[in-house]
């Protein structure tokens, strides 16, 4: 029986319906041209599943841009249907996957394509299944603007390891957030942050900002920033959260109803 194989290559702005048939093939409204090619046999990880696929294109003008651009980041895909000359055959789809390099050599364009199943080995990011979030507060995923929470305090007050300002905002809010000293750019966490009402030199401080050890330099401006407990709801008193403080729910990645230790799984020994 009479086959064709029809090759559609697309991505990163780029698309060929390409065949290795003598002639000119239309398919699905797409017209694939005929064109010098050959692959070779494909390989497999396990039975029935394709893995790679090697093609050999006569290197033209056409292809230039293919080749210099199917090495780059952005994966560009590659479909190959196998059309049977009889009608009464349904063509089907050989191949489905996308170029992993792709060369020139001896007037050739030598493309090596993988599987879209060789994906799933691509390693990714470690995910940690837990009740707290797995982002850190205004990375990219978590999606929150830094600048958008930040509150400056021109009159900080430094003593030792406790920083005063002027925030009104509740008890907890800008715990395990950050403090920047704008005079020596230094960062420090801040452990705790407590709402007050004390008095220095006739100065009132309503904040009070606890830090793990001391902030070089003499009192001057800070930027203050909020923290998060990543949890989805509030857990005690001024604790802050994806859910009340950010509003910031659809970006939490955790698993707030994970199970939690169970004593029922503990076998006792009972002697006598």
């Amino acid at each position: 029986m009479q086959t064709v194989e029809l090759y559609h290559i697309f991505g990163n702005d780029l698309e060929y319906f390409i065949t290795s048939a003598p002639r000119d093939y239309v398919y699905l409204g797409n017209t694939y041209t005929t064109t010098t090619l050959e692959r070779n046999s494909q390989s497999y990880q396990a039975e029935l599943t394709v893995a790679k696929m090697q093609i050999n294109l006569a290197y033209s003008s056409t292809y230039s841009v293919l080749f210099n651009t199917a090495n780059s980041f952005k994966k560009i895909q590659i479909t190959l249907t196998k059309l049977f000359i009889s009608e009464t055959v349904t063509p089907y789809i050989l191949f489905n996957g996308y170029i992993n390099s792709c060369s020139v050599a001896d007037g050739l364009l030598q493309i090596t394509a993988l599987s879209m199943l060789d994906e799933l080995n691509r390693q990714v990011p470690k995910l940690n299944y837990q009740p707290m979030c797995n982002h850190t507060l205004f990375d990219i995923n978590c999606g929150l603007s830094a600048a958008v929470f930040a509150i400056d305090e021109p009159d900080a007050l430094f003593v030792n390891t406790i920083i005063y300002g002027k925030s009104t905002k509740d008890s907890g809010y800008f715990t395990y957030g950050k403090i920047f000293n704008i005079a020596t750019q230094e960062y420090r966490m801040i452990i705790a942050h407590e709402k007050t009402s004390e008095v220095f030199n006739g100065i009132t401080y309503t904040a009070k900002y606890y830090l793990t050890y001391e902030m070089n330099g003499n009192s001057s401006g800070c930027t203050i920033y909020p923290g998060c407990n990543k949890t989805p709801d509030q857990v005690g008193v001024g604790c802050i959260n994806c859910c009340q403080t950010f509003n910031n729910i659809n970006n939490y990645l955790g698993f707030p109803y994970m199970p939690a230790g169970s004593n029922s799984n503990v076998t006792k020994t009972i002697e006598g």
